[in-house]
């Protein structure tokens, strides 16, 4: 599982997410969404974290009037996503959890390693 972050221009934030040591990123937003029921938008706070490893960085191209396309990818270990503090998504590689929509799929592998 990987996270490509995109970025428009060389900045210090990129060349630190290159550093070979762990990355732990908190990312948060608010977006809105049509409640079709009431009839209007309504704004619910998004937050994902993620944490892993670097696993490559392109620096992308310096033209002239336009974005470098630089990118970090990282290589995830835990991602865990929120919505009006609900989790809708969590996977942990090394503690064998993949939650998603409120289902954990690797209970029984838990149970039948002795993790639980």
């Amino acid at each position: 599982m990987e996270t490509v972050l995109n970025w428009r221009t060389l900045t210090k934030p990129f060349f630190n997410l290159a550093a070979q040591k762990g990355i732990k990123l908190d990312l948060r937003g608010a977006q809105q969404f049509y409640d079709a029921g009431k009839g209007e938008y309504v704004t619910k706070a998004v937050k994902c974290l993620v944490q892993g490893i670097p696993k490559k960085t392109e620096l992308g191209k310096l033209d002239v009037g336009a974005s470098t396309g630089s990118n970090n990818t990282i290589e995830t270990t835990y991602l865990k996503v929120t919505i009006d503090g609900e989790t809708v998504l969590e996977i942990d590689k090394f503690n064998y959890i993949a939650n998603i929509g409120g289902t954990d799929y690797l209970s029984d592998v838990r149970e039948a390693l002795g993790l639980l």
